[in-house]
């Protein structure tokens, strides 16, 4: 129980001045601006940071979503749950250690 902490009232007045970019918004509609940035500043953080072996392990999975206006929504008919977001996971094949 987050009450016990914090009142709702400044709690949502924390998290409505919290912001994940600095850039202004473009003229279209991006349903993933408030965190394209926070990706490509992690994406570089990884570029920088880590050097693949020779063998890598991807697994991709499908987070099943029923609103279909959700951020990302794809339709992957191979899928047990073929409607959702889908994610991809990778693993280095050599040491067996979590990539992303």
């Amino acid at each position: 129980m987050l009450t016990l902490y914090i009142a709702k009232g400044c709690f949502l007045q924390i998290t409505g001045a919290m912001s994940y970019t600095n850039n202004q918004p473009p003229t279209f509609e991006d349903k993933f601006f408030d965190v394209r940035q926070m990706i490509s500043e992690f994406n570089m953080h990884y570029e920088t940071k880590f050097t693949p072996s020779w063998l890598n392990c991807l697994k991709e999975s499908m987070s099943s979503r029923l609103n279909q206006h959700y951020p990302g929504f794809m339709y992957v008919p191979c899928k047990p749950h073929p409607s959702g977001n889908e994610y991809h996971s990778i693993a280095d094949g050599d040491q067996g250690k979590p990539i992303m």
